[in-house]
């Protein structure tokens, strides 16, 4: 994926990759704590990319994160995002 790029944040396809990516790894989970391990790692992944590209992509990214976290009561996602 080219983070550099931020027209991509204005198609339908850049949140339905995300959610793959998202889903993809959740497969991996036998736990509600496994879960929570395996979508913060994924998280931080995603947002170290992201953050090599541009701002808007990175911002997109950190709010997709954080949201899901939220949603999933996730919090060693949300303290992730803010350290």
């Amino acid at each position: 994926m080219d983070f550099s790029e931020p027209l991509m944040l204005k198609t339908t396809n850049m949140k339905e990759w995300m959610d793959g990516f998202v889903n993809f790894n959740g497969e991996l989970a036998t736990s509600v704590n496994l879960r929570d391990s395996i979508f913060t790692l994924a998280g931080k992944t995603a947002i170290e990319k992201a953050r090599t590209g541009h701002p808007m992509v990175y911002g997109w990214m950190v709010d997709y994160f954080f949201k899901g976290y939220e949603s999933f009561n996730i919090t060693k996602g949300i303290e992730m995002l803010q350290l």
